[in-house]
């Protein structure tokens, strides 16, 4: 699952969490299961039950394509885009706009964006309020955390059915 082109980057790095869980470094080179917040309550299941609806979702789609007799007649995921870099380096106090606005789907579905903080992913765990989350376009002031890393996440959605998602993970490197 990590190697699904999602836009999460978790083919880069499987540290960073996605669809194949969030695994950590222990005992050396040994991998095991993070732990990820449940309602504030951390949860080694959770790294991958969080994206179970989307997986199922993108996988419904992937069966649809190969009955199909023509593209327009099965959904395809958005593609989910930013305008500048996905990874920065930021100083605290400072205001950042996410952007969306590139972002578009290929079967001309609506689109709906929401903006998280994948705060388990990240090392700071001061919880970043996200202006207009549920906007194309999001903002945030960078907490003062100087040498940690924010991961925000872009969460795409169409209206198709099965809605689809993309994602675009954007980190934020605090100086």
């Amino acid at each position: 699952m990590p190697l699904v082109r999602n836009g999460l980057e978790q083919h880069t790095d499987y540290t960073l969490g996605g669809w194949g869980g969030r695994p950590e470094y222990k005992n050396g080179n040994h991998m095991q299961d993070g732990n990820d917040l449940k309602n504030g309550v951390p949860d080694s299941h959770y790294t991958f039950q969080r994206w179970l609806p989307a997986i199922q979702n993108d996988w419904a789609a992937r069966a649809d394509w190969c009955v199909a007799d023509e593209y327009s007649k099965a959904n395809h995921q958005p593609v989910a885009r930013i305008l500048g870099e996905s990874v920065r380096t930021v100083r605290p106090g400072e205001k950042i706009i996410l952007d969306a606005s590139p972002s578009f789907d290929p079967d001309k579905d609506l689109l709906s964006y929401q903006w998280w903080q994948y705060r388990e992913a990240g090392s700071v765990q001061t919880e970043v309020v996200i202006k207009h989350a549920d906007a194309k376009r999001a903002e945030i002031i960078v907490p003062d955390n100087p040498g940690k890393q924010l991961h925000l996440i872009l969460e795409l959605t169409d209206n198709g059915t099965p809605n689809l998602k993309s994602y675009k993970r954007v980190i934020l490197n605090v100086n």
